[in-house]
């Protein structure tokens, strides 16, 4: 036995049968268990006792081997299991006709010499490529964590790659169509959506916004989560998901819009197939679980709150999602950052200390959700992001210095006629009315020309914002004001979107301009009832303007958007457009009625241009 043993063991893992059964098991329970993990055996017929049969003496095998030899070939099937026959052994009747292989009956060397052949000519030809038994009774007990299925299901693709390495070994060909893959995206999902048909109460994770879950289509966790739900609304418990952002959510959002916007200039329309893609999906997966009762929210972890957690239990949080199940376990997921999750470390009550981290987590959990905001409201400035960048004019390229130093004739006249007629103004109402301006706000500053044209306007110790959602706008323009006033510290220049649905200005103002032609570019989506966001642009004027405050617009008159007479920066398409998006005298002046102002009066500085200012009704 030894000596096959050790015959055996550089091909195979080797189980003799003497060290199969512990102390204190019964002997049929031990082999009915060894069965279900068993992909072969050998049972040796060896001259144990001594039998007399129809008046003759001779050898048999103990009584028992027969009935586990039975077993063995019930269960494996009878090219699994070879007998082995010592010389001189009388073999039950049962097994006539069954082939057999013999070995000398005298110890020595003549009998190792039999064993050695019996394997390298026989058992290893016959079984090194054998394929590993997948045993539907041999399952794995967790004690209910929600790990059996997933251990099983990565054994059954391990057991897989092992057979297919024994059979190229044994017979050289090819033995499968796949790669061997190590690694398993699928593992993470498959004990996540486990655990997810155990929760009965609670539900809280921590999730990144650029979680592949949320950018692609996941069939089978949107189907878990739902039954999930469905038990914890009727236990009364919470289902929580709080989005972790790597910079405050308006800096992402504005993040987000840029991003698209670069790639549109770039011309990689691919990609922003695929971002549109993406954001269908994050949108869709979002509102799908808000409907199902998620409650929902995203932040910024802008104190470090991760670093109360044990050492090493979120190792990247721009990387790495928390999940608490009940109170039964949590698991850390990484692989956040680029979408595809490859490795989760789970902690549960099999695990040492596990109450002292469940605490440590779910006070993390509580201290960010407290300070988070919606992620409903957060999903529509992200989709007002998308809207922005597919409003977006395209203008000719060196655009920016075009404007600013090589206009034609005609369009450089229309930028210096209407200036001139707002400061006419600014003097007859400060004249008339006492205008002092302490804080004034330009709207679409783009090269910075008003703010450094006024800024003579502003007292002193006064504030000058200019803003534009362009980006290049705003270096430009802060190149334009270091280089024409540079010893000027009162004015501001910010990248910001003004028909967001929040938008980071604060505090109220007692001049605003939105110059040359502006405003059309917020009436992309205009619509007869005003829900738009060319309203919402008026109206956050509105709310911006002090109570003395003027507010001045320089608008395309009807003239210029009917025959298309915008500034030559703009292509002929993008004139059309702005056509098509500007307001009429007469709608505008209702618009501004509906935020609450009143048109002070209007002039027409140029055949092309309207100007009105008004102050709050």
């Amino acid at each position: 036995m030894n000596h096959l043993v050790r015959s055996l063991g550089s091909d195979f893992e080797v189980h003799p049968w003497k060290e199969s059964f512990p102390p204190g098991e019964y002997t049929l329970d031990a082999l009915l268990r060894h069965i279900e993990y068993t992909d072969a055996a050998i049972f040796i017929f060896a001259k144990d006792d001594e039998v007399t049969i129809r008046g003759e003496s001779g050898y048999s095998a103990r009584g028992n081997i027969l009935l586990e030899y039975g077993l063995f070939v019930a269960r494996l099937g009878r090219e699994r299991v070879i007998i082995l026959e010592e010389q001189g052994v009388n073999l039950p009747s049962d097994i006539f006709g069954v082939t057999t292989m013999p070995f000398s009956a005298e110890a020595g060397a003549v009998r190792n010499a039999d064993l050695a052949v019996f394997v390298d000519e026989v058992i290893i030809p016959k079984w090194r490529g054998l394929r590993r038994r997948f045993s539907s009774s041999y399952k794995v007990i967790d004690a209910d964590l929600g790990y059996a299925a997933t251990i099983e299901g990565e054994r059954r693709k391990l057991d897989e790659i092992v057979s297919a390495l024994n059979e190229f070994s044994s017979l050289g060909s090819p033995a499968t169509r796949r790669p061997i893959q190590f690694g398993s995206t699928a593992a993470p999902i498959s004990t996540y959506a486990e655990a997810l048909g155990r929760v009965g109460w609670r539900f809280w994770t921590t999730t990144l916004l650029w979680s592949g879950f949320w950018t692609r289509s996941q069939g089978r966790v949107l189907a878990a989560n739902e039954d999930m739900l469905k038990r914890i609304k009727k236990s009364g418990g919470q289902a929580r998901r709080l989005f972790l952002l790597d910079q405050p959510p308006d800096l992402f959002v504005q993040g987000y819009r840029d991003h698209r916007i670069l790639q549109r200039q770039l011309q990689k329309y691919d990609e922003l197939e695929i971002l549109q893609d993406e954001h269908e999906h994050l949108k869709n997966n979002v509102k799908s679980l808000l409907r199902q009762g998620f409650e929902m929210k995203v932040v910024f972890d802008d104190t470090k709150v991760y670093r109360s957690l044990p050492n090493g239990m979120l190792p990247n949080p721009k990387d790495s999602e928390l999940t608490i199940y009940d109170d039964f376990r949590m698991d850390v997921f990484e692989g956040g950052r680029y979408g595809i999750t490859h490795t989760v470390n789970s902690y549960s009550s099999l695990l040492q200390y596990f109450p002292a981290y469940l605490k440590a987590a779910i006070a993390y959990f509580e201290e960010l959700w407290d300070k988070a905001r919606p992620m409903a409201d957060f999903i529509e400035n992200l989709q007002d992001a998308v809207d922005s960048v597919n409003s977006k004019i395209d203008y000719e390229s060196n655009w920016l210095a075009i404007y600013e130093y090589a206009l034609p004739q005609e369009d450089e006249g229309l930028k210096t006629i209407e200036l001139a007629r707002v400061e006419e103004i600014l003097r007859k109402e400060a004249k008339e009315q006492g205008l002092e301006i302490n804080r004034y706000l330009d709207i679409g500053t783009c090269t910075g020309r008003y703010p450094i044209q006024l800024r003579s306007w502003v007292t002193p110790n006064g504030t000058i914002l200019g803003v534009d959602e362009d980006y290049d706008c705003i270096r430009f323009a802060q190149a334009n004001m270091q280089h024409n006033c540079s010893d000027e510290n009162r004015i501001e220049i910010y990248q910001r979107d003004f028909v967001a649905r929040e938008v980071d200005i604060r505090g109220k103002f007692d001049l605003i301009t939105c110059m040359l032609g502006t405003l059309s570019h917020f009436g992309w989506d205009r619509s007869r009832t005003y829900g738009d966001r060319l309203q919402r642009a008026l109206t956050r004027m509105a709310t911006l303007l002090s109570e003395d405050g003027l507010l001045f617009l320089g608008t395309w008159s009807e003239y210029a958007c009917k025959n298309r007479k915008m500034l030559e920066i703009y292509s002929q398409g993008d004139r059309k457009r702005l056509a098509e998006w500007s307001p009429t005298t007469a709608e505008l002046e209702k618009r501004l009625a509906v935020a609450g102002l009143k048109v002070m009066d209007r002039v027409q500085p140029d055949l092309r241009l309207d100007l009105t200012w008004c102050r709050h009704a």
